[in-house]
């Protein structure tokens, strides 16, 4: 149910267009897939959060649909990091230097004064 919500509030942000079904981007081992990186991933990579936490494809599997199991393609992330660090406040757009920037965001967070 989560997941059906996730999809209307992109929608409604303007990144998915009208006839775009985002269920048929997903093979059936996604949910497999996802489960298994939360349990070795179940926190926010930047911020430490560990409720409502997202599994994000580092690059979309809009762009490149091989890389949707791919663990080294995923990372968890919280709401408001996945807006800001992966998509770089906007939902139309994704970071492709996301790994680089959470450990640049992690460490400034773990070290402020």
């Amino acid at each position: 149910m989560l997941n059906n919500l996730w999809i209307k509030i992109k929608y409604l942000l303007g990144f998915y267009e009208e006839d775009i079904k985002l269920e048929a981007l997903y093979t059936g081992k996604w949910q497999t897939t996802r489960k298994n990186h939360l349990l070795k991933e179940p926190c926010c990579q930047i911020c430490g959060h560990h409720k409502k936490v997202f599994v994000h494809h580092i690059i979309p599997i809009s762009i490149d649909p091989e890389k949707e199991n791919d663990e080294e393609n995923l990372v968890t992330l919280c709401f408001t990091c996945h807006l800001i660090f992966a998509h770089l406040y906007s939902f139309k757009s994704y970071n492709s230097n996301l790994r680089e920037d959470i450990e640049i965001w992690k460490n400034k967070i773990k070290n402020r004064p």
